[in-house]
């Protein structure tokens, strides 16, 4: 009896979820991220990092090739320069939990990004251009492909 309840409960459930629209392929999965979304947070990626190259005096990044949503680690964890890279600062230029020395020598951070993982992945060329990367890892300038979740 406690089964049958439960298959009833179940389909209860499904058929709710239906009607509200918000319905998933799996129950684990994350609903879809609205176009509009994707758009405004691709803007706000691109915006940052052309601020970073202009704060930190860049004409052109390492490029970035393999996809990610983390901005503590995009563009790249490796750069540095005599001039901003000094003690106690670590090394690379990401749009989160940037390390930068302002120009009164205190250390301090930049937030480039005000959260520290974006909804979809991306990608950057050597100029700084951002584009996102579809569910094959490929890039992509169409936000409807974009892998986000």
């Amino acid at each position: 009896m406690k089964f049958i309840a439960l298959l009833v409960v179940a389909f209860l459930f499904i058929a709710a979820c239906e009607e509200s629209g918000s319905s998933s392929s799996s129950f684990g999965s994350l609903p879809a991220v609205p176009l509009d979304v994707r758009k405004t947070e691709f803007t706000s990626v691109q915006s940052a990092i052309a601020l970073a190259m202009i704060d930190n005096s860049l004409r052109s990044i390492t490029p970035v090739s393999t996809a990610t949503n983390d901005m503590s680690a995009f563009p790249d964890t490796t750069w540095s320069n005599g001039m901003r890279f000094t003690a106690p600062d670590s090394a690379g230029l990401v749009l989160f939990n940037h390390d930068l020395v302002k120009n009164d020598g205190k250390p301090g951070a930049t937030e480039y990004m005000s959260d520290q993982f974006t909804r979809c992945k991306y990608l950057a060329d050597e100029s700084g251009y951002v584009s996102w990367v579809d569910i094959n890892g490929d890039p992509t300038d169409d936000a409807e492909t974009a892998d986000c979740t």
